[in-house]
């Protein structure tokens, strides 16, 4: 596979420093919770406090009063209530949480977990009848049964009433209809008022418990935090979204998980070898305990699983937890092979130029890992994937995706080829007859390529941020832990740093040498990466003077009791420096239609302007205010070019600026010198003519670059352009340009101790000053603009009056009452401004050439976006 491009979700800088400000948190986490959808302070503490008073009403979910009250009557009535779960950890948590409610209420229940193997996914007619020789009057299906309408008809043709709880996509075709059905409870069910319908299986359970008890939360019936960490383990192990009442549960449950109060999860955590004082997280269920509690459903039964997790035995759950460890490294030396059997399949009939998905299957393999290896091939191939275990029966499959494209929807367009079918965006399973397997290969095949566009086929590394070293800092890391439990929705973040360069290493690790570490360096800050299984990148990391990027999970490691920032590596990305390129990028051996020219380093910007206004082509230089415009005209001036470069001063009226433009796109001049950005909108085929874009001063933000350099952008050809085809954008803003605009921007816009001279400066004469007298004496610390900003910033907080005259003479106002500066909404509006430029600044200082490059493209790619096409096949 190609190397990744990385892709982040743009996030303007400016609305992460308004919430880092508000919420007085660190920039990298307002812009981690801004990418989750939360966009302001109220959602952020529901979010990174959850509490259970934001549960919804059970009694909102379709079907809960009618199985609240059938349930009730079995009890009373002493009738047999069996739970039929799914086998994975959704399935099983569910089970036993709901055994572990419903004994405690004193009901007869006992419960079935089908065999994947020999019984596949899902509620079966031979599991019925089974149930019902025990006496069974009351089935009650966790995790699955919503498209089970010819198994549960048997149900109640054997007399057994029926409720079903399932979080699955519903299919009408196959949603239970007999007379026995006392309730289908699902949130996704048509005509369904519940708030929320991502619950999870387990979600789902925990919910009939608190119908059953009543209760909404602990405090009013402590059984309920009992089960919480069941609901945590479910949760998260599902994947299911870690939003809204999943994150409440998934939060509040972790905290139950960390206790290790269940014995199935200590002796599971003992076994698993995770220390005693160790805080469980999402990576633990993810990597560590659901693996081996799907281990289970995988290789043999779950049965077991559900007894680990209900049982009072300590040796009991010793045992079990040991059997499940060792089926996981079963499953892993199975799930290997299959992979590499899949991938030898894969290869003689794979057409990556034509295929936008794969298929496969064979006989033999196990339909307990199929899942695993899918995940495995798409991160290898970058296409939907789904691997189908053969046998005489049939074929159980299971798919995953890549994020463009929806798994369930797609097996939903196939589903006349398929006997049962489920799932979510990204993952799904199935069941299929073997005569069918080609008509289904074809049929997803078809759908995958009329839903994909080509550049979803390409891979890509999807990062939450890409942010400069200074930004991981041990503080900031910490605050990362609120967005605990990471899941679906919410994941763990993969943050990127760019402009590194290698400081110690790189060196080998691990007994057999398979992994790698080295220490990296901005020119200020040092980081070690540690890259698990990464030796392979031993040699290209050793580049003389290379470009590094790093993408990866920063983590907090401590040693010999001093804490510091560590990456954990996922991707590396290695620029070797092309010297005869001149600080072009991409250099000359990477035909694109436009580059970027980075000379912010260079001290002679005079000579530089010149230059590119001299060779004659369509050129648009950017400056930073109208001063810098007149004092660039000089420039051009003084070295004859004044009929080539005619400027678009901010003042002139509208109908001038308007002429001018359309002139310099005529070719009445050569150079076009502005303050703001142009509009493309009229005439964009003349735009696009434009072969350079001369960024002299650093722009105000990110939208201000891209509306910059969007000329730049239009008219691309198709295939590689000649080189007097190629577009640039020139960095031409330094160091000192940067410093400049901070200083003038820290006095438009003063903080506390700039605001507090200046009301000195004030209060110090008890008859006031006039406003030629204050701004005289503020003269030090800000100019006119933010003088007159303190001003209302000090009107606003009641700290000042106005006695009138002329000139008008202001008087501080002496009060005894404690004024807080956050009260005034002008005050946390500029600082909020303040924050943003120093992010903005931050960025333009550190920015490699690569990373303008890859906005300008990810911008070029939002300004031609058209929504694929969804077809049925």
């Amino acid at each position: 596979m190609a190397q990744p491009i990385w892709t982040t979700r743009p996030v303007d800088l400016n609305t992460v420093a308004e919430l880092a400000y508000r919420l007085k948190v660190s920039p990298l986490l307002a812009h981690l919770l801004l990418q989750r959808g939360v966009r302001t302070p109220e959602e952020a503490i529901r979010f990174l406090y959850p509490r259970f008073e934001h549960l919804h009403d059970p009694m909102r979910l379709p079907g809960m009063k009618q199985a609240v009250q059938r349930l009730a009557r079995a009890i009373d009535r002493g009738e047999r209530v069996t739970i039929y779960g799914d086998y994975d950890v959704d399935g099983t948590t569910a089970t036993a949480l709901l055994i572990e409610i419903l004994s405690d209420l004193g009901a007869e229940v006992d419960f079935y977990i089908p065999e994947r193997e020999s019984e596949g996914y899902g509620v079966n007619a031979e599991a019925i009848r089974k149930i019902r020789e025990r006496g069974t009057a009351l089935l009650l299906t966790v995790d699955c049964g919503i498209t089970a309408r010819e198994p549960l008809a048997e149900a109640a043709r054997l007399g057994i009433d029926v409720i079903v709880t399932d979080h699955h996509a519903i299919d009408p075709e196959r949603i239970p209809d007999s007379e026995r059905i006392v309730a289908l409870i699902d949130p996704k069910l048509p005509g369904s008022e519940y708030p929320f319908s991502g619950l999870a299986g387990v979600g789902l359970a925990f919910k009939i418990a608190q119908a059953l008890l009543g209760a909404v939360s602990p405090e009013e019936d402590e059984r309920l935090l009992r089960v919480l960490d069941l609901v945590a383990l479910g949760t998260v192990a599902d994947m299911a979204e870690i939003r809204d009442e999943n994150r409440v549960l998934a939060k509040l449950g972790m905290e139950v998980l960390s206790r290790r109060e269940r014995l199935g999860v200590r002796a599971l955590a003992e076994v698993a070898r995770l220390r005693e004082d160790l805080e469980l997280s999402s990576t633990h269920i993810g990597f560590v305990l659901g693996p081996r509690i799907n281990a289970a459903g995988r290789l043999s039964t779950s049965e077991k699983v559900v007894r680990l997790l209900t049982t009072s035995s300590e040796e009991e759950a010793r045992e079990i937890a040991e059997l499940l460890d060792a089926e996981n490294r079963q499953r892993r030396e199975i799930e290997q092979e299959i992979t590499r059997e899949a991938i030898e399949q894969i290869e003689r009939r794979f057409r990556p130029d034509q295929d936008a998905a794969i298929v496969v299957a064979k006989r033999g393999w196990h339909p307990g890992v199929v899942g695993i290896v899918a995940s495995r091939l798409v991160e290898r191939y970058w296409r939907p994937v789904v691997v189908i275990a053969l046998d005489e029966a049939g074929g159980r499959g299971s798919g995953r995706s890549i994020p463009e494209f929806h798994m369930q929807e797609a097996l939903l367009a196939c589903g006349k080829w398929l006997e049962q079918f489920g799932g979510h965006a990204a993952a799904g399973g199935l069941s299929i007859r073997q005569e069918n397997l080609e008509s289904f290969r074809r049929a997803f095949l078809r759908v995958a390529k009329r839903r994909l566009r080509p550049e979803d086929l390409y891979p890509k590394l999807y990062l939450d941020a890409i942010v400069p070293l200074d930004e991981l800092s041990v503080e900031a890391l910490e605050e990362l832990s609120l967005l605990e439990p990471f899941g679906e929705g919410n994941p763990s973040p993969t943050i990127g740093v760019r402009n590194l360069r290698l400081l110690e290493g790189p060196r080998l690790m691990g007994a057999a040498n398979e992994h790698l570490s080295a220490w990296l360096t901005d020119g200020r800050i040092q980081v070690r990466a540690v890259h698990w299984q990464g030796a392979e990148h031993l040699t290209v990391l050793q580049l003389p003077e290379a470009e590094i990027g790093v993408a990866g999970r920063p983590r907090i490691n401590e040693y010999n009791d001093r804490r510091s920032v560590e990456i954990v590596v996922s991707h590396w990305e290695i620029t070797p420096v092309p010297h005869r390129d001149q600080g072009i990028f991409p250099g000359r051996v990477y035909p694109t239609w436009v580059k970027i020219s980075d000379r912010r380093s260079d001290s002679d910007k005079r000579r530089y302007l010149v230059r590119i206004a001299e060779r004659g082509e369509p050129a648009l230089f950017y400056v930073r205010d109208g001063r810098a415009l007149e004092q660039a005209m000089a420039i051009f001036q003084e070295a004859g070019l004044i009929g080539r470069v005619v400027e678009l001063s901010p003042e002139a009226a509208q109908e001038e600026r308007e002429e001018r433009t359309m002139q310099f796109l005529e070719g009445a001049w050569s150079g076009l010198l502005a303050v703001e950005p142009v509009s493309t909108q009229e005439a964009p085929e003349l735009w696009s003519q434009v072969r350079h874009v001369v960024i002299c001063h650093p722009p105000r933000d990110e939208a201000t670059f891209l509306q910059m350099a969007e000329p730049t952008l239009l008219g691309w050809g198709e295939g590689p352009p000649d080189e007097s085809e190629v577009r640039y954008v020139h960095l031409l803003f330094n160091a000192r340009d940067l410093e400049v605009d901070t200083r003038l921007r820290e006095r438009w816009w003063p903080d506390r101790e700039q605001l507090r001279a200046i009301y000195q400066a004030l209060a110090a004469s008890p008859e006031g000053l006039t406003w030629p007298q204050w701004k005289e004496a503020a003269a030090e610390v800000v100019e006119e603009e933010g003088l007159q900003l303190a001003r209302r910033v000090f009107e606003e907080l009641g700290l000042i009056r106005s006695l009138g005259g002329r000139p008008e003479r202001i008087q501080a106002v002496r009060t005894e009452e404690r004024r807080e500066l956050d009260d005034s909404p002008t005050y946390r509006e500029a600082q909020t401004k303040r924050l943003a430029w120093k992010l903005h600044q931050t960025r333009w200082a550190k920015w490699p050439a690569r990373e303008f490059f890859e906005r300008l493209l990810q911008y070029r790619r939002e300004l031609l976006a058209t929504p694929p096409v969804g077809d049925e096949p």
